[in-house]
């Protein structure tokens, strides 16, 4: 499989999150490294989790680094260590996206511009994973009032695939979902 997105031909004009890009393009080029090789060990993808954004120096799939999401999923499935954790996922066809490449949370407070450049970082590059596999569900995990404008063509594009929403720290249930 080729690269999903090409990392040097991002469309990042009139993001809000354009600021924080070029600091953050080697972190983000790690990540999708890993989220696209973690994808390779998979046989199929039958659930995403759709994030708000790609932690900076903190990711899901670097097992080298702390990730809050990683702890909160590890409780929620009862695993007992990260690896532990990838091999449930990747048993049962779960990979993990991020709705923005860039750190949104580095935006501020201002849960607004959150919501816009994730929607457009969406609508531009990251759908292209839930392209990849149409018949999969979709569940949603992103901090209180951040995500997808409702309105968007993003949201449009999967709001009949989302099958749950959660918020970031509250994810008791996800469990049952996958494992149906």
């Amino acid at each position: 499989m080729g690269r999903i997105m090409d990392l040097d031909k991002l469309n990042c004009s009139g993001c809000p999150a354009l600021v924080l890009r070029d600091e953050c393009l080697e972190w983000i080029r790690h990540c999708e490294e890993l989220r696209e090789s973690e994808l390779s060990r998979m046989e199929s993808v039958k659930y995403f989790i759709l994030a708000e954004s790609i932690p900076y120096r903190n990711f899901i799939y670097d097992l080298n680094t702390r990730s809050r999401l990683r702890s909160n999923l590890m409780r929620e499935f009862n695993v007992g260590s990260p690896q532990e954790l990838l091999n449930y996922l990747r048993e049962k066809g779960v990979l993990i996206v991020d709705l923005a490449l860039c750190s949104l949370h580095r935006l501020g407070k201002k849960k607004s511009l959150r919501r816009r450049a994730a929607t457009l970082c969406f609508e531009r590059h990251t759908h292209k994973y839930v392209e990849l596999y149409p018949e999969a569900k979709i569940v949603l995990v992103v901090p209180s009032r951040c995500g997808l404008l409702k309105r968007s063509k993003a949201h449009n594009m999967i709001k009949n695939r989302i099958v749950a929403e959660f918020k970031f720290n509250k994810i008791n249930g996800l469990k049952e979902i996958i494992d149906t």
